[in-house]
């Protein structure tokens, strides 16, 4: 073999080892970026030069760089996820819901229990002014709880919105990035080489969509990655993306609704099957269950106590005698309550046939069930003491927030496993990465003695022809 040949099998042999050695530096310095998938410099032995004592190696060839990837760990690694994050946001939600039905002295049912005890009180003593004022006090503030909690109601849609309009800017960030991805990886398709690093960029983008709303992705002969949303609606297409919008909700003026920019106007999203994961899903969610069934709770509570006590205050008689009045009132527009009795001496106490004989009756509603079952989703025809009905939402709301808990704790380590299955597959080992530094850095220095014992044959070799 010549000192020429020799010499191009040493270059080429440092060229290899430099690639890996530089490869190896990347995955080193790339180890704690998450999404980041390990990178290979692949080599293929050069094709030997014939002669007639046989083939001998001109040694190797950089093929690739190739990229460490797992299409089904990766998926799985989305879709836990997103199922993580749409259970952590539902159980976020919920805990602040729990806040609105709060136990003892604070809660519906104690202010409820209060009133009723007043009006005992006015009972043994129908014409003492002070206990009438007493009943008049306990009743605003029932009422102002009821409000209370109505507010808080209101705020977590509020809240809701303003989260859903965050969240779905974010999808529309993240789309774009996405299609702007793609057509940087089409234009380098030409190339017969993969961008590993836009790749993983690529990933790392459509991971991130997925903790938001539930995606498919399906790979284009063109290298880019088609998006779709859960129902099979086109999001990310080549290089173009849809764009989301937060809207009224058409089933509830006050909530929020998902939908799609289209030329001809905006396509409604149907939440159970556009967005059954992700934590817009888990947003959407809670407003159209979790937080419509505590306002329908709590406005038919208010409802059935109003309706019953003012029922009973119009059969009977007030201190003069005057057939008795509402002592609350609901707002039609905000269904909020207020009382609307302001003189004690109208509180009607009294029977055509007792001083006392209405405020009994009233007393006795603490007792008699009044607030329907509808109210909680059950059948017609059942009915609940309005402080068991106050229980029962307490419970219905607690059943929640614990199955959201234990939920959102199951789902979280489902996704921590695929996540650390997907990294332990394609992820960067630092051991192994310094062991494999090491042997290139020798194969390195061993191509370089190739290249000296070259240079020295070269050299001898010219030495001797000029002789």
């Amino acid at each position: 073999m010549s000192g020429t040949a020799l010499m191009s099998l040493g270059v080429r042999t440092m060229f290899a080892a430099s690639a890996a050695m530089q490869t190896t530096g990347h995955n080193i310095a790339n180890a704690s970026v998450e999404g980041y998938s390990r990178q290979r410099v692949e080599l293929e032995s050069s094709k030997g030069q014939f002669t007639g004592a046989g083939f001998f190696g001109k040694g190797v060839d950089v093929v690739s760089v190739s990229r460490a990837y797992d299409e089904h760990l990766t998926r799985e690694a989305a879709q836990t996820a997103s199922q993580a994050a749409h259970d952590e946001t539902r159980s976020e939600q919920l805990a602040r819901l729990e806040q609105v039905f709060p136990m003892g002295e604070s809660g519906l049912g104690y202010a409820a229990a209060q009133l009723f005890g007043a009006i005992s009180d006015v009972a043994n003593r129908p014409q003492d002014i002070p206990s009438r004022q007493v009943v008049l006090s306990r009743a605003t503030e029932l009422a102002a709880r009821f409000n209370a909690a109505a507010d808080q109601l209101d705020a977590l849609q509020r809240g809701v919105n303003t989260d859903l309009n965050v969240g779905i800017g974010e999808v529309n960030g993240l789309a774009a990035r996405i299609a702007e991805v793609n057509q940087q990886v089409a234009a380098m398709k030409g190339s017969g080489q993969t961008p590993n690093d836009l790749l993983d960029l690529r990933d790392q983008l459509v991971q991130r969509l997925s903790k938001l709303i539930p995606v498919s992705t399906v790979d284009a002969q063109d290298g880019s990655l088609s998006v779709f949303l859960s129902g099979g609606q086109r999001l990310v297409l080549s290089n173009q993306a849809s764009v989301l919008m937060v809207g009224t909700d058409p089933a509830n003026a006050a909530g929020s609704a998902i939908f799609m920019r289209e030329p001809n106007g905006l396509r409604y999203l149907p939440p159970d099957e556009m967005f059954p994961s992700g934590s817009i899903g888990g947003l959407l969610r809670f407003q159209n269950t979790d937080l419509a069934q505590a306002r329908t709770m709590r406005d038919g509570m208010a409802q059935a106590l109003v309706d019953s006590v003012n029922t009973q205050m119009q059969a009977g008689l007030d201190l003069d005698g005057n057939p008795g009045a509402a002592l609350f009132g609901i707002s039609a527009a905000t269904f909020r309550v207020g009382v609307t009795m302001t003189n004690p001496r109208e509180f009607a106490a009294a029977s055509a046939s007792a001083d006392n004989g209405n405020a009994l009756a009233l007393a006795a509603l603490r007792d008699e069930p009044f607030v329907p079952g509808t109210v909680f989703g059950q059948a017609a025809g059942v009915t609940y003491r309005f402080t068991d009905a106050y229980a029962t939402a307490m419970a219905d709301i607690g059943v929640r927030v614990q199955s959201a808990r234990t939920s959102s704790e199951i789902s979280a380590a489902v996704a921590k496993t695929a996540s650390e299955t997907r990294s332990s597959t394609v992820g960067v080992n630092l051991d192994e990465e310094a062991a494999m530094l090491i042997q290139y850095q020798q194969s390195y220095q061993a191509a370089a003695k190739v290249l000296q014992i070259a240079q020295s044959v070269f050299e001898t070799l010219l030495e001797t022809a000029g002789r």
